[in-house]
């Protein structure tokens, strides 16, 4: 074998290692969320309980949540901690967490008006053209044309139709997005040192954009695994609530008791799915990190 053969070979590994494997972050995820399922399940149910309590109280949802990320990633990498350890880590960084959060909503609040800035004019544009079209007929009252005449009455359904469609894209597009390149943030919060809420925004970013596809595919896995227990859940609670609801006229403080219900149930199956997506994350960001290979962690 010459030179340029071995280049080649190299060449052709290097391009194949560059490709996160789905089927390995969910095995590994599920294997590691399965031996330490207590303890990540008790600290993701504490995070649920925060919940009650605003701002600060979310901003503590978050920094647990890290930590469950933070004992999943040296788990990984078999540098185990200890949760104490972790947990005192974890918790000089709460705001930073916080702060976090805060950018990504703010970003795809402006990612949405943008968008939304791009098509207005397009939409208006296209209803002039269909108000200027129906003017023609003199009517006094289109609306009312359009509710007397069926033809014209399934061309205005369509047109509803289009922009629903054209909302969910938006959205769906966004969500993608969202999903695709900041999906990490707070992963790389939690195990990398000295990192600011932007930096890992940024970061997220760098080390997820030429892997959009395996990301959503591993999202896309794991929200099926996932959907018959939130059915489960919402049958549950229709077959639990369902009965007290016809004596809530009777009984005013049944209100309460089906709220303490809903909040009680809902929380232990948040916990479940939440301590389990964030190992699927934590392996996920792991592989990431190796791929680049120049990303310095704790």
């Amino acid at each position: 074998m010459d030179q340029s053969d071995v280049e080649y070979t190299r060449r052709q590994k290097s391009e194949n290692y560059l490709y996160l494997k789905p089927k390995t972050i969910l095995r590994t995820g599920f294997r590691i969320y399965k031996n330490h399922f207590k303890d990540y399940y008790l600290i993701a149910f504490k995070a649920c309980l925060w919940l009650l309590i605003p701002i600060y109280g979310f901003a503590k949802y978050l920094s647990l949540n890290g930590l469950i990320s933070y004992l999943v990633f040296y788990e990984v990498i078999e540098e185990p901690d200890t949760i104490k350890e972790a947990h005192r880590f974890i918790e000089s960084r709460i705001w930073k967490f916080f702060s976090a959060a805060i950018l990504v909503i703010f970003a795809i609040q402006i990612i949405l008006l943008i968008i939304k800035g791009i098509l207005l004019p397009v939409l208006i544009v296209i209803s002039g053209f269909i108000y200027s079209l129906f003017s023609q007929f003199n009517l006094d009252n289109v609306s009312q044309f359009f509710l007397q005449n069926k033809i014209f009455n399934d061309f205005l359904i369509a047109i509803h139709s289009f922009k629903y469609f054209l909302k969910t894209f938006i959205y769906l597009f966004v969500y993608i997005f969202a999903i695709g390149h900041l999906l990490i943030f707070d992963v790389l919060l939690a195990v990398t040192e000295n990192m600011t809420a932007f930096e890992s925004l940024k970061y997220s970013k760098e080390l997820t954009q030429r892997h959009l596809s395996p990301i959503l595919l591993v999202t896309l896995l794991e929200t099926l695994v996932i959907i018959p227990g939130i059915y489960l859940v919402d049958s549950s609670l229709s077959f639990i609530t369902f009965p007290l609801l016809n004596n809530t006229e009777k009984h005013p403080l049944l209100v309460f008791l089906i709220f303490a219900i809903y909040i009680i149930i809902s929380f232990i199956f948040l916990a479940f799915l939440n301590s389990y997506c964030l190992a699927i994350k934590a392996v996920t960001t792991h592989e990431l990190i190796k791929i680049s290979n120049n990303f310095k962690i704790k």
